[in-house]
């Protein structure tokens, strides 16, 4: 896969808000879908999208959603290719969009996966396991929250549904880029972060709900005490009225 001809616009992974809606004036248009129904696996069809085309352009791009307000775009650095199957009768992708589609796909995932790996090195870990914080907890969530919702509308392990050379090559760059191998990783590197934080985080509040009713306990000594002082004071009153 020739890296050069794919990058993320400003070399960020999203889109900011007032960048999206930008876009949305000038360049997205979700009816411009990448390929015919049967292609691409689940969700990935209805999530990916090329920009209007501008003819004396040499580049155009890419849009993968996953949500109404994250959107990633990918510039593609050439024409966009002409030569085409009719999406009639066969409802097939482009020719040579069908290659260039799989290899958006294979760069999308490299660099989202990026910017999770990151997203996780950033944590804080020394406060985070000092802190055993329910603020702590809920970032965790958050970047978890963030790649289920990835895996829900993206991720396949084999995008394109059909038996064809073109799979089978993208199946290939995807093991070149150790793709699925990453995202194990991830997994498994997050969630035992949140397993540990949150057994902390548990031994955290073991551990004050103890002190929490030894206060308790001393409160209902000291009351005791009180109450008993008070009923020798009434005793002895009485016995001085007397």
């Amino acid at each position: 896969m020739n890296n050069k001809i794919y990058e993320l616009y400003k070399k960020e992974i999203f889109l900011t808000q007032e960048e999206l809606n930008e876009f949305k004036k000038k360049y997205i248009n979700e009816e411009n879908k990448v390929c015919g129904k049967d292609t691409l696996k689940g969700n990935l069809r209805d999530n990916i999208s090329y920009s209007n085309i501008e003819k004396d352009k040499n580049y155009y791009y890419y849009f993968f959603k996953i949500s109404e307000e994250k959107y990633t775009a990918i510039k593609v650095n050439k024409k966009f290719p002409e030569e085409i199957e009719k999406n009639s009768e066969d409802d097939k992708i482009r020719k040579e969009n069908l290659k260039i589609v799989g290899e958006a796909i294979v760069y999308y995932y490299s660099e989202i996966v990026k910017y999770f790996q990151i997203k996780i090195a950033s944590l804080d870990f020394e406060k985070l396991y000092g802190d055993y914080s329910e603020e702590g907890l809920k970032k965790i969530e958050k970047i978890i929250q963030e790649i289920t919702l990835f895996y829900a509308k993206m991720y396949y392990r084999y995008p394109i549904r059909e038996v064809r050379s073109a799979s089978t090559e993208l199946h290939e760059v995807m093991e070149e880029y150790n793709i699925d191998e990453q995202f194990t990783e991830l997994e498994k590197i997050i969630s035992l972060i949140r397993d540990v934080t949150y057994y902390q985080l548990e031994r955290k509040r073991e551990k004050e709900k103890e002190k929490e009713d030894k206060r308790s306990e001393n409160w209902n000594k000291i009351f005791a005490a009180i109450g008993i002082a008070l009923a020798v004071i009434e005793i002895v009153q009485g016995f001085l009225i007397k």
